[in-house]
């Protein structure tokens, strides 16, 4: 029984496994300053990014703009 358990084990380490440890980013840019906030998805980074960015609209003095991109 050792034996198949160290085997198993053993086995565990050398099998490759598929890790998605990407993340997502959305990058707000201003004049002087940049933020970058996590993201659930790509979809909720969009739709965030918009919201910022029609209150910006707003305020016609502030240039800013946002980006969403993916990470390591």
């Amino acid at each position: 029984m050792r034996r198949f358990l160290l085997i198993a084990l053993g086995m565990g380490f050398l099998l490759p496994t598929a890790v998605n440890a990407e993340s997502i980013w959305l990058i707000l840019v201003g004049p002087q300053s940049m933020q970058k906030i996590l993201m659930k998805d790509m979809e909720q980074c969009i739709e965030e990014g918009e919201k910022i960015q029609e209150r910006w609209k707003a305020n016609l003095k502030s240039r800013k703009a946002y980006a969403c991109v993916t990470g390591q």
